[in-house]
């Protein structure tokens, strides 16, 4: 995993949203600066493991976007988390 990954775990709605930040290290693409990339999963546990971002350094991009600021990949990770319990849940 890149050294400049930062996991986080916040709590909506019952369920638990997990987000990872790393740094893009995609080699093919120029760029100004470093780009970064997210991988999120929801559970109804705040345990984490090993397994439940998948590799990342894997070829699919899925989410197919990258930010240029680790802030700006942590708050799209955050969104698109709580979304999918909001799918999940149904209607507040």
């Amino acid at each position: 995993m890149d050294i400049h990954a930062k996991h986080e775990c916040l709590a909506y709605r019952g369920m638990y949203v997990h987000t990872i930040v790393f740094e893009s290290n995609d080699p093919v693409v120029p760029r100004l600066g470093p780009k970064w990339e997210y991988r999120l999963a929801i559970r109804c546990s705040a345990r984490k493991d090993a397994t439940m971002f998948g590799a990342l350094d894997d070829e699919d991009k899925a989410f197919g976007e990258d930010y240029f600021t680790k802030a700006a990949a942590q708050q799209a990770a955050s969104h698109y988390g709580k979304s999918a319990v909001d799918l999940v849940r149904g209607p507040k």
